[in-house]
């Protein structure tokens, strides 16, 4: 099963004033928002979002100087069952924003800074799912892994995703003709399962997002960033994480490229998401990565509006120093 060559495409700012931050929180039945030159109350947040096993997505959000009957409000929907509350923000700039963090609440207090009072919240990526749900399932001869994932899915009670496209797959392997017995975390047994079948999957949303090991996910389009076009700084070759072996199932060792993540950090582009294909073009190191983690964070009253991202090479070359012109690095 392969995938379509990307479309490789320049970030365009053209149209984009970035002095025009925008955003949109929603807290349960509340929402808050902050259009342009702090128009609206004020918010922060740091989201991370990644595909790599084990990891769970999370946000921290404040919310400054709302008033008291919103506050309530807010307190309200909160008691025994908290995760029950969905945390939606959406950023970017006006006219150009795209969904952050989709959850559900975990915990929230109020504090005071000076002046300011704050509503401090943490929430997850369908922690239900991912932390809470436990399977205690035995199969007999003759199951497919299609049943299995099925079971999980139901004792997760999240939604299934793109599981389709990979049902064929599922339904023809033999690995567990023998039988099978589940006990433990439903999300680890699931992403195990999806490994050694060659597939990875991750909650993104409250929703599972399968795809082949390595393989881009989402839109087929990949972003080209420079100086120009949202890269901020230079990115970072480090050689922590995961290992960049040929041997290592679904990686390939890119020629070149002595490192094994790169790290950089970009303006707020739309819709970026951990799986997704961006071309990097720095002054020294260019490259196509995987992003494979990513922490998004915003702060309505200052300048901190972007991303971080960490990708795994595709393709690369370090050394060589790009083109410069009067308007900026060549793509």
């Amino acid at each position: 099963m392969t995938q379509p060559a990307p479309t490789f495409v320049s970030f365009a700012q053209s149209g984009v004033n970035l002095f025009e931050k925008a955003c949109s929180v929603t807290v349960g039945s509340v929402q808050v928002q902050n259009f342009g030159l702090q128009q609206g109350l004020d918010v922060w947040f740091s989201v991370k979002r990644s595909i790599q096993k084990g990891t769970t997505n999370t946000a921290d959000l404040r919310l400054y100087n709302m008033t008291a009957t919103t506050r309530q409000s807010i307190a309200s929907q909160l008691g025994p069952q908290d995760s029950d509350v969905p945390i939606q923000i959406d950023a970017g700039y006006i006219g150009n924003t795209s969904t952050i963090f989709m959850g559900q609440m975990r915990n929230a207090m109020v504090s005071s800074s000076g002046p300011d009072t704050i509503i401090e919240i943490q929430a997850g990526d369908f922690d239900a799912g991912t932390i809470v749900a436990r399977s205690t399932n035995t199969f007999g001869t003759g199951i497919t892994p299609y049943e299995v994932v099925t079971q999980l899915i139901a004792d997760m009670g999240c939604g299934a995703g793109n599981l389709q496209t990979y049902a064929t797959l599922l339904k023809s392997s033999t690995i567990y003709k023998g039988g099978f017995a589940l006990k433990g975390s439903s999300y680890a047994h699931l992403q195990d399962l999806a490994w050694s079948l060659g597939l990875e999957v991750t909650m993104q949303f409250g929703v599972l997002q399968w795809t082949l090991i390595g393989a881009s996910t989402g839109c087929q389009t990949v972003y080209s960033v420079s100086s120009g076009t949202g890269l901020i700084g230079s990115p970072t070759v480090g050689t922590e994480g995961i290992k960049n072996s040929p041997k290592t199932r679904g990686l390939r060792k890119v020629k070149g490229f002595s490192g094994t993540l790169l790290s950089c950090e970009t303006l707020m582009l739309p819709g970026l998401a951990p799986g997704q294909l961006i071309h990097v073009a720095g002054e020294f190191v260019q490259s196509t990565i995987r992003i494979i983690a990513m922490q998004t964070k915003g702060a309505t009253d200052s300048s901190e509006w972007g991303h971080s991202l960490e990708g795994r090479p595709i393709s690369a070359d370090v050394g060589q120093i790009l083109a410069r012109t009067a308007q900026g690095t060549v793509l």
